[in-house]
């Protein structure tokens, strides 16, 4: 439809990912097998239109439940490399090295993340998707995310607040048992 359609100035259509993503798991590997197959999909419905519709009345709905559930799990196979490009994993440093141009060369290096940090990242992601299925609602799987996504952090700023509270607690209760007097002589020390 796309290949025709778009000189007569129609919209591109598409029929999912997950469609695709089942293709991709029954043998598709690139863009011209799927106009095979709708060219092959066109051939059928114009010459056994009318008899295919019985046919696929018929069709068991035990094998369409397979096929989703295999375009469901490539599809979840997907987000499970989602970390390795992600946006957020680039460090951009200004290098002090000029090119011939006034502008300082900017480089990228990849962050790697550890396995802790992977797990973290999938289950907001399993998390996110659960609950946008389960509720049908973009809004409450966002919100799921974000309160595991906060979770997950909440445990490493509590670390890191009781790291800063015994680094400065300690220099509190020393300079609390310094006198005036003392405290005057380790000021004129430094100076």
């Amino acid at each position: 439809m796309n290949l025709v359609g778009g000189w007569f100035g129609a919209m591109p259509v598409c029929h999912g990912s997950g469609g695709l993503a089942a293709q991709y798991r029954f043998g598709a590997r690139s863009g011209a097998s799927i106009i095979i197959l709708g060219a092959f999909k066109m051939v059928l419905g114009f010459f056994f239109g009318e008899t295919l519709v019985g046919l696929l009345r018929q069709y068991p709905k035990s094998l369409l439940g397979i096929m989703v559930v295999a375009a469901g799990l490539e599809l979840a196979k997907v987000g499970e490399s989602l970390n390795h490009g992600a946006r957020d994993l680039w460090d951009i440093s200004e290098s002090s090295i000029r090119s011939n141009s006034a502008q300082p060369q900017t480089t990228k290096h990849h962050r790697q993340l550890s396995d802790e940090e992977r797990k973290e990242r999938w289950t907001v992601m399993l998390t996110t998707v659960g609950f946008l299925l389960a509720f049908k609602n973009d809004g409450v799987g966002f919100l799921a995310g974000m309160l595991c996504h906060c979770f997950n952090q909440s445990s490493r700023l509590w670390n890191d607040w009781e790291g800063w509270r015994t680094r400065y607690g300690k220099r509190k209760t020393k300079s609390a048992v310094v006198s005036p007097g003392d405290e005057e002589e380790q000021l004129l020390s430094r100076a």
